[in-house]
């Protein structure tokens, strides 16, 4: 005879086992309706680098595939927004996608490297962003401090 606990602990393990089953079909439904506008952001990231006169192969911009992916509540739209992540070998993150619950969404990446054409200014990132059909670009620049 199983006891009161006993059913309490297995109804609570069965629970969290569903919501956890339903979350992960939640997230790679969402991760798969986002793929082609993620491949859409990659390319404006690449895109961009290329614009600058970087070698797109000396910058590691990852495919949309790579991002580690998580939903996380969006309290204004009351669902929720995807979030991918890009990490470097030691878990630091070089760059993320986000899909926002009202269609809006996001991508940047790091750069880290010299303007290539303005010894005076540092690439820092690239990001992307758009809705819709519409995404647009754009480097994050830093001027380099005079010496």
């Amino acid at each position: 005879m199983t006891s009161a606990v006993g059913l309490s602990r297995l109804r609570e393990a069965l629970a969290q086992s569903l919501h956890h089953s339903l979350l992960m079909t939640t997230l790679e439904d969402h991760r798969a309706a986002f793929l082609p506008i993620a491949e859409a952001l990659c390319r404006a990231l690449r895109a961009e680098v290329e614009k600058l006169g970087l070698d797109a192969g000396d910058v590691a911009l990852p495919a949309a595939e790579a991002a580690v992916y998580r939903l996380t509540p969006d309290p204004a739209a009351g669902r929720d927004s995807l979030i991918g992540e890009w990490l470097d070998a030691r878990g630091q993150r070089t760059g993320m996608l986000v899909l926002n619950a009202d269609g809006s969404f996001f991508a940047e990446h790091d750069v880290v490297r010299l303007h290539p054409g303005d010894p005076g200014c540092f690439v820092e990132a690239v990001s992307a962003w758009g809705r819709d059909e519409r995404i647009m670009a754009e480097p994050r620049l830093m001027r380099m401090p005079a010496d």
